[in-house]
């Protein structure tokens, strides 16, 4: 099966479009075309399902998609492998960061290794901690960073993350710490409902239904909730990065930790496991760590 038109299919279904494909790759529009009626050909069926909002997977293209991806990975690997031999460090590291806050310092770390190893490219990507986890294990991503999840991987901890109650700084709770026991009776403000996220985890280990009264996708609109008095909330002390006088910032009773670390698949490339040692040996003794 050819190779380079296994990898033109995967980054026209990633990106959901022939011409974000062709842009990306390089080449024309209608040579991708092209390229994905001769796979369709070497396959017998149809792989594309082409309409207005874009390009998807047929359902037998869905079937074999998890393999071509594995299929293209192993040939990744095999050719950084062989320069890896030869002296020659090359190749991609795809990072997901759960975490808004450890950007900078993830790309500070990448700054720096690029300076021994300038062959090596790399792409972060943001999101919730199972999605990107999700997308660990199809082999979209190399490397994850957040918080811990459950997976066929390989875990590094880095360090132990109190998650922390936001409440009105008029609040009976103002004094701390806050009780998993206030959160099914206060007006509580969801942030980012219906996902599986830390502070919904931390509730339903409780065996709590918190009194769900606003909702909020991303951390500083919940913030600014809780500073307008309109309830309290609960989030990862590392995403505690705002600060106001009306909003009290405090623990919780009993305390909950989430654990927050590397995950690698075990037959990651040769370019992600000398990155991932150098980041895991740069990341030891950081502040913050618990």
């Amino acid at each position: 099966m050819n190779l380079t038109r296994l990898k033109v299919l995967v980054a026209v279904l990633d990106s959901g479009s022939i011409t974000a494909a062709a842009e990306q790759l390089g080449y024309t529009p209608s040579g991708v075309s092209r390229m994905m009626a001769a796979l369709e050909e070497e396959t017998g069926f149809s792989l594309l399902v082409r309409g207005h909002g874009g390009v998807v997977p047929t359902e037998n293209c869905r079937l074999l998609l998890p393999q071509f991806r594995q299929l293209l990975h192993y040939e990744d690997n095999c050719r950084q492998l062989v320069r890896s031999i030869r002296g020659i460090h090359t190749g991609s590291v795809r990072i997901g960061i759960n975490y808004p806050c450890l950007f900078r310092p993830a790309e500070q770390q990448i700054r720096r290794f690029r300076k021994r190893f300038p062959g090596i490219t790399f792409h972060l990507k943001g999101g919730f901690a199972t999605d990107l986890v999700q997308d660990l294990c199809d082999h979209k991503l190399d490397l994850y960073v957040g918080s811990r999840r459950e997976g066929p991987f390989e875990w590094h901890s880095l360090q132990m993350d109190e998650m922390m109650a936001w409440v009105p700084a008029e609040s009976v709770y103002a004094q701390g710490p806050v009780t998993l026991e206030a959160f099914r009776t206060e007006p509580y403000i969801d942030i980012n409902p219906g996902r599986d996220v830390d502070n919904a985890r931390v509730l339903a280990r409780a065996g709590i239904r918190p009194n769900r009264q606003m909702e909020a996708q991303e951390s500083f609109e919940a913030f600014s909730m809780v500073e307008a008095g309109l309830g309290i909330a609960m989030n990862n002390g590392l995403n505690c990065q705002f600060h106001s006088p009306l909003v009290k910032v405090l623990p919780l009773d009993p305390p909950q930790y989430v654990e927050v670390g590397v995950a690698v698949l075990p037959d990651a490339a040769p370019a992600t496991k000398v990155f991932l040692q150098d980041f895991l040996t740069k990341s030891k003794g950081r502040p913050g760590r618990k």
